[in-house]
């Protein structure tokens, strides 16, 4: 099926949240939907766009498929697999990692089997210890590329997923204004007494855009450490549509850079899961690994309950519904950006 095709033809979720024409935009990106790490043995269910899916793995393979079964629609995640084939738990149908169906238990030895039990399939890929998941055959965009988390001279690990009660927009916003980082952060990296943002410049890259911006912050990366006095760190901003940001945070003197890379995934359309990636080159003590994440999931637990009580939970494209800043400069470009894509953020339950 051609992403024309899918566009035209591809039925909504009954239970969508999101616009016929903004699921349809969105449903030909790729999405991050699960760490590779727990796709083990077992089927796991998964949630985007407000589809339910199914994500397996058979041999070295990770396959993700509608997560209804054909025959009845019981859920596949409730299932399990064996040689080589997911089974559903209902009546023991089959199906390899395409989609197949392999088997029909109650069909009698001699009798054909049903050659139109297909499972829907989708298109996946692993990158970053994350399994993405498009649910158009033809996707939009191309995964995002991040040397720094290819190279061997990185520690490299993935933090435990969250789900937030907020849209991908909003989520996604937040973390890439700096002039929160001063009063919601002062209590990990940030410093209240500094909260002055230089002006930057944005440059497009094709999937995206850049910016450098110079802040104080606490260079600090474990909360252990004492806080400090203001220090000067250059953020190296990327931002991939639709929802990836990339930070590298040059922080001062030799102590090298720090790079967080920050995945939402639209699991409806106020509802997210938040995929992060982080990147070092410096102490690479697995017990300093900890630390650091324990870190980040405090730096993320400042932010949450403020963009979970944002209002309205979709972003407003249109620049009169909200006042702004000379900080908010990234933002405006952003939802330009995606108005001009049509994205329309109307919401059908209104």
């Amino acid at each position: 099926m051609t992403r024309k095709e899918f566009l035209n033809e591809h039925k909504l979720p009954s239970t969508c949240q999101f616009s016929p024409s903004d699921w349809r935009l969105l449903a030909s990106f790729w999405h991050p939907v699960a760490r590779v790490e727990d796709i083990t043995d077992k089927p796991v269910e998964v949630t985007l766009l407000d589809k339910s899916i199914v994500v397996f793995r058979i041999g070295q393979t990770i396959s993700a498929a509608d997560n209804h079964c054909p025959h009845r629609g019981a859920k596949l995640s409730l299932g399990y697999v064996r040689n080589d084939q997911l089974v559903c738990a209902y009546h023991g149908v089959c199906f390899d990692h395409s989609g197949a169906c392999t088997s029909v238990p109650s069909v009698t030895e001699g009798s054909a089997q049903p050659v139109r039990m297909q499972l829907p399939t989708y298109p996946v890929a692993e990158r970053y210890g994350l399994v993405w998941v498009c649910l158009n055959p033809d996707p939009v965009n191309a995964l995002p590329e991040v040397p720094a988390f290819e190279s061997s001279d990185y520690e490299t690990f993935t933090m435990p997923p969250e789900t937030w009660q907020c849209s991908a927009l909003r989520h996604c916003e937040n973390f890439n204004d700096t002039a929160h980082i001063p009063f919601i952060h002062d209590g990990t990296f940030g410093h209240e007494t500094a909260p002055e943002i230089p002006s930057y410049k944005i440059t497009e890259t094709g999937s995206g855009f850049r910016r450098s911006v110079q802040m104080n912050i606490d260079p600090r990366i474990t909360a252990e450490q004492a806080k400090t006095e203001p220090t000067g760190a250059l953020f190296n901003y990327e931002y991939v549509f639709p929802f990836t940001s990339i930070i590298e945070i040059s922080m001062p003197g030799d102590m090298g850079s720090d790079w967080i890379m920050d995945c939402v995934s639209p699991i409806s359309a106020k509802v997210s899961g938040i995929f992060q990636v982080k990147a070092r080159a410096f102490e690479r003590d697995p017990k300093m690994t900890e630390e650091i994440a324990a870190y980040q999931a405090m730096v993320n637990g400042e932010d949450r309950p403020i963009v979970e009580s944002q209002y309205p939970q979709k972003v407003p494209l249109d620049p009169k519904h909200e006042k702004h800043i000379p900080a908010d400069y990234w933002s405006i470009y952003y939802r330009r950006h995606w108005k001009k894509l049509g994205l329309d953020q109307a919401d059908p339950s209104a």
